[in-house]
């Protein structure tokens, strides 16, 4: 019996401008940033590899005898994605790429999700769509995306810049925050906030720096604020 093809994520084209050295020796490259499978719309992100390749055959007259079609495992196809010729599958739209080889899932997200905290470790995170980070952003990193940011532990020592919102679920602190939308938060201490909508915080805003187009709000009424 042959061999399953293997469902396999291909690496992004490399486009220009990336991966070069700034054009002004002034400016700095970011060694920090994570590296992140975007794909954009129309590229081939993923296809059936086979351990042998097949080719045509002749019968006993010398007449070419073309190769049959290969059975394929039946692939999910998700959002952001669409099977294409050649056993392969293109993205619908500009964004992070998805292979679960073992389960033959594929799609193309708009979110990329940290699973854990962005640190060190992670480098800087900066990615067309929106970012979930499910720990923190710590050890100064920064996150940046074009549309929304959701933190779900809390950024300490850390920044997040978005066109869009961003939310908070535990405290800001030491940190530095710029939004073209809204900013929810536990909590703010000792931070920078620049947001063109509205700051709201669970309980406090201590020791901060704050410009807002809209309104400061704290949604506990003992919730002090100050600084």
């Amino acid at each position: 019996m042959p061999e399953e093809p293997i469902l396999t994520m291909l690496e992004p084209p490399e486009r220009e401008g990336e991966n070069t050295e700034p054009e002004d020796e002034t400016a700095t490259k970011d060694m920090r940033k994570a590296t992140i499978p975007i794909f954009k719309t129309g590229e081939r992100f993923a296809e059936f590899q086979f351990a042998v390749q097949g080719h045509n055959g002749w019968d006993i007259f010398g007449n070419e005898i073309p190769m049959p079609e290969p059975e394929l495992p039946d692939v999910t196809v998700e959002d952001g994605a669409e099977a294409s010729e050649g056993h392969g599958f293109v993205a619908l739209q500009d964004g992070l790429a998805f292979v679960d080889a073992a389960a033959k899932v594929v799609k193309v997200s708009r979110t990329y999700m940290v699973d854990g905290d962005v640190n060190l470790i992670t480098g800087n995170i900066d990615f067309e769509g929106s970012v979930v980070v499910t720990g923190f952003i710590r050890d100064k990193s920064i996150v940046t995306c074009s549309e929304n940011i959701h933190v779900v532990g809390g950024i300490s020592d850390g920044a997040a810049k978005a066109k869009g919102t961003i939310t908070v679920d535990a405290g800001i602190v030491n940190a530095k925050i710029e939004a073209e939308g809204n900013v929810e938060a536990g909590f703010v201490w000792g931070s920078s906030i620049i947001v063109d909508g509205n700051i709201k915080a669970v309980r406090s805003i201590i020791n901060s720096n704050i410009m807002s187009g809209g309104d400061i709000m704290i949604e506990e009424l003992q919730g002090p604020f100050a600084g």
